[in-house]
């Protein structure tokens, strides 16, 4: 039977070879700029572009692999940043269209007639 030694962490970061005894710290440094820097240096990257395989525009985070976004794309923090991002781009799509009512008649114009 395992037992869990009191003097090792609780947590440990690979990436950045930091150590925590709270997990509720380990999360905040995995949300950390000096995190997500590190992160960067080592994920996978497009040999044409250089760019990385595996990331998320929403929230500017760069993932290793495929489960690792999907994970991403599964928290609660990614949500809550595209559903801003989407709601933020909906109100300016309506002040937009405020400013430039001309482009909204000729699109409900052109749908219309499309049907």
């Amino acid at each position: 039977m395992m037992t869990v030694n009191e003097d090792e962490p609780l947590c440990i970061c690979d990436i950045c070879d930091d150590t925590f005894e709270i997990c509720a710290e380990f999360i905040t440094h995995l949300k950390s700029e000096e995190h997500i820097k590190e992160l960067s240096d080592i994920v996978p990257r497009d040999s044409w572009y250089g760019k990385p395989m595996h990331f998320c525009h929403v929230c500017n985070y760069p993932g290793y692999d495929e489960y690792n976004m999907l994970l991403h794309n599964q928290s609660e923090d990614h949500h809550r940043k595209k559903n801003l991002a989407e709601k933020m781009a909906q109100e300016e799509d309506c002040e937009s269209r405020k400013r430039n009512p001309q482009v909204d008649l000729f699109y409900e114009r052109n749908k219309k007639q499309s049907l």
